[in-house]
């Protein structure tokens, strides 16, 4: 299975890299609310054979924005894990 990660966050996208290259989660650890998201992630990229992971601008990341804000709408505000 092959996955492409796109984010317009940079920090979170060299987190998710340094994860995907073999670092600790204690080395890259950030204290944030969203890291057992991140966690989960990592954990997922672990059984996936070929991953991209790449940063957009918040510009070119117009169609993922419009997603996120109407999925959290339809949710009430909640967003499922991986």
């Amino acid at each position: 299975m092959k996955l492409e990660i796109e984010g317009d966050s940079n920090l979170v996208i060299e987190t998710i890299r340094k994860l995907n290259q073999g670092k600790s989660w204690e080395q890259v650890s950030k204290r944030w609310r969203i890291a057992g998201l991140i966690q989960d992630l990592d954990e997922a990229i672990k059984h996936i054979e070929y991953t991209i992971i790449h940063h957009v601008r918040r510009e070119g990341n117009k169609p993922a924005d419009y997603l996120a804000n109407w999925g959290c709408s339809e949710s009430g505000g909640k967003v499922d894990s991986i």
